[in-house]
């Protein structure tokens, strides 16, 4: 499991780690869907 910064200290926002995900998720999706069509 990767390491999760917590620190309070940090003005790191959250989102942004959910916003990767999800294009992170997406763009897996896409390649998955798209590759049989191409192969």
């Amino acid at each position: 499991m990767p390491y999760v910064d917590i620190n309070p200290h940090r003005n790191r926002p959250k989102w942004w780690a959910y916003v990767g995900l999800v294009l992170l998720t997406v763009a897996t999706g896409c390649v998955v869907f798209v590759a049989p069509a191409d192969f």
